[in-house]
């Protein structure tokens, strides 16, 4: 008698053992409906690594599997490209049309998309595999099928060589050599940025009236204007009215700049230069709905002026700290900011002259030694439209440049 269809999930450690199991559960004509790596950080590997649901409405497999069929059994080394038995589970072009369909769930283009990756130029040599793992093929030959066609598309943007080549080759201990869609390693990928950086909460979980956010970091890097980015942001999607303090010496550029527009908009201003004043600033500023604070906080190396913006911080009691960085800045600069700012206890990060850098990719392994939220980015000077705050879906397109 025919059985009805199945539809079955199978979590095993590896496509390999997944497969296997498949086909001697439901048949060598089980067809793959859905591929996908169980959720889990880059380190803390588990023990059911994927999860592959199959379906097949055949006869249920004798469980006395003869010699023969146990031998064609795919394992680990073998390449499946490379498999002789023409019944294999689920064929190229079967598994293609259940990548398409996935590959739509995630929001990339169709045909049009995978054209664009077929067209990608091979990677360099600097990509070979140099796993220890014992493999069939040579080791010397470069990544392969999806892995090339994701690590040539990752190419393109400003990543690190050296990361993309350490993700794919822990995707291709993970995954093993059995994935046929580029998606699939996509899909694993986004889960480690999303596991390696965070974002700050959204604007609109911020309590009115109790707020007093200060923007540090180094001169140059844009603190004033996201100062103004911030009240604009705040007073046009959340209707509140912004009161703004000035910890820069009255009579300098940005003091002057800032007050000018605070008039235009008709925001309350004050400048700040003592914690003597601070009792009687914040009394004047009762009616504000938040408080932005523009500090001062000189050069790297000025311990002076360090001590007197945090003790200035201390005193106005704020709730947030954003640390301004430009997304021009090299790895090591970026690396001795965070250094020097660790006194000010920023609380998240804010990243400005994105529209002059590479993007986030570019400074994706800054970010992740930052080892703090990523609050709003600056993609250029108009305000508020070029001020951003992204949620993590946003942060992985960003980085992957999707």
């Amino acid at each position: 008698m025919t059985q009805p269809i199945q539809i079955r999930t199978f979590r095993a450690k590896s496509l390999s053992e997944a497969l296997a199991r498949i086909r001697r559960e439901l048949g060598p004509d089980a067809v793959i409906l859905e591929t996908k790596p169980v959720a889990r950080s880059l380190l803390g590997l588990g023990n059911n690594r994927i999860s592959v649901t199959a379906t097949s409405n055949s006869p249920s497999a004798n469980p006395q599997v003869s010699a023969q069929q146990e031998s064609e059994t795919v394992h680990p080394t073998t390449n499946p490209s490379q498999a002789s038995d023409p019944s294999r589970i689920a064929s190229h072009d079967d598994t293609s049309k259940h990548s398409d369909r996935d590959a739509a769930a995630w929001g990339g283009s169709d045909q049009a998309h995978r054209e664009d990756q077929s067209e990608a130029q091979p990677l360099p040599m600097r990509f070979v595999r140099s796993s220890g793992r014992t493999r069939t093929r040579d080791e010397s030959n470069p990544f392969t099928g999806p892995y090339l066609e994701f690590a040539a598309e990752l190419a393109q943007t400003d990543l690190d060589r050296d990361l993309i080549q350490a993700w794919m080759l822990e995707a291709n201990e993970i995954l093993g050599d059995e994935v046929t869609d580029s998606w699939v390693i996509r899909a694993l990928i986004a889960q480690w940025i999303r596991g390696s950086l965070s974002v700050s909460a959204p604007i609109r979980e911020w309590t009115r009236g109790q707020e007093r956010i200060a923007c540090i970091g180094p001169s140059g890097h844009g603190k004033t204007n996201c100062v103004a980015k911030l009240a604009g942001l705040v007073s046009q999607s959340l209707g509140w009215v912004p009161g703004i303090l000035s910890c820069n010496a009255a009579g300098t550029t940005s003091a002057n700049r800032l007050a000018d527009y605070c008039s235009m908009m008709n925001w309350p201003f004050r400048q700040i230069e003592s914690p003597h004043a601070v009792p009687s600033i914040l009394q004047q500023m009762e009616s504000c709905d938040i408080l932005l604070i523009d500090t001062d906080c000189g050069t790297i190396g000025d311990t002076e002026t360090q001590r007197k913006t945090v003790e200035l911080l201390t005193c106005l009691a704020t709730t947030q700290t954003h640390l301004v960085m430009s997304a021009t800045s090299s790895a090591v600069s970026f690396r001795r900011a965070l250094e020097w700012y660790e006194s000010y206890a920023p609380t998240d990060l804010l990243m400005t002259k994105l529209d002059e850098a590479c993007g986030l990719s570019a400074i994706y392994l800054s970010l992740t030694q930052a080892n703090l939220p990523l609050g709003f980015i600056s993609t250029g000077h108009r305000i508020p439209s070029d001020f951003l705050q992204l949620d993590s879906s946003k942060l992985v397109q960003c980085i992957l440049g999707i």
